[in-house]
């Protein structure tokens, strides 16, 4: 009897370990969307014209993403709900969707002006987009896995956390335009020094 009680305490620690360790990558994955989509947001029609894109193209990558996420969304619930209420292999998807989303949109920048370059643009939003929409899936997994009594405070953390990334995206943008200022400087005048944005 001891050794039983014994086991279901280790279980139970088990397990709270690591409802507390799904709890806080939900709450980073929050926290990288916020601010992928506040640094991105703002920039995007300065690296779509840069890159020899229209303004009718930035409309249709702006919306490439929502539009996917919004078509992603119900095929992640059926997913979870297919796989026995899993939520791991869901979650492994969207943070690689999302991870090489981003890393196509960065590498767009090395592209070809034009045609090559906004496609890459577009891809990497479109792919980020299907990553993305594994947020909704938050919701669902600490109404499953959070006991009723702290799923109040647990979704309060969640939504802390996007608000504190969407604080933190614009100060990263700032630091991205500084970076880019004083880049061009270096590569058109031989110079580098502190540049206002």
């Amino acid at each position: 009897g001891h050794y039983q009680l014994t086991y279901s305490q280790r279980n139970q620690a088990t397990m709270e370990r690591s409802l507390v360790l799904s709890i806080v990558i939900l709450a980073l994955i929050n926290i990288f969307d916020s601010v992928s989509n506040s640094v991105v947001g703002p920039s995007l029609i300065f690296y779509v014209t840069e890159m020899g894109g229209t303004k009718e193209q930035y409309g249709l990558i702006m919306s490439i993403s929502f539009l996917v996420g919004m078509v992603m969304m119900p095929v992640y619930g059926a997913w979870v709900d297919s796989n026995g209420n899993r939520y791991h292999a869901p979650y492994a998807a969207c943070f690689c969707l999302g991870l090489l989303g981003s890393v196509v949109y960065v590498l767009a920048v090395v592209c070809p002006r034009g045609t090559v370059g906004v496609a890459m643009i577009f891809m990497g939003r479109l792919i980020t987009g299907m990553g993305v929409a594994g947020r909704t899936l938050a919701y669902s997994y600490v109404a499953t896995a959070v006991p009723f009594d702290q799923q109040r405070t647990t979704l309060t953390i969640m939504s802390m956390t996007r608000t504190f990334g969407m604080l933190l995206g614009p100060l990263l943008n700032l630091l991205v335009a500084r970076v880019d200022s004083e880049l061009i400087l270096s590569r058109h005048l031989g110079w580098r020094g502190p540049v206002n944005p």
